[in-house]
């Protein structure tokens, strides 16, 4: 499979690479020896996302980490700003 880069849209392509015995040309057996290869299209910036929905904090602590990943493309560089409020209950 040839690889071409350009700005078009493509969907993600997947192949398999699998482990043979050099000598005897034959599959190496085991859960190990196949793996799935996805190669993904790049051609979007993506979008941003929460790792988790929930996340405890505590009111002695000043920071709490919020992880955020970058999922469904990644061209480009991209950011966000994030606000907190405060909560107020009842």
């Amino acid at each position: 499979m040839r690889i071409h880069d350009d700005d078009e849209w493509n969907p993600d392509n997947d192949f398999f690479v699998e482990l043979y015995d050099v000598n005897t040309k034959r599959k190496l057996t085991g859960d190990d020896t196949e793996c799935k290869v996805t190669i993904l299209d790049e051609d979007f910036p993506g979008k941003l996302q929460f790792k988790r929905t929930e996340v405890l904090g505590s009111r002695k602590n000043k920071r709490v980490d919020i992880q955020i990943n970058r999922v469904d493309g990644t061209d480009g560089a991209i950011s966000c700003l994030i606000r907190t409020e405060a909560l107020i209950i009842g």
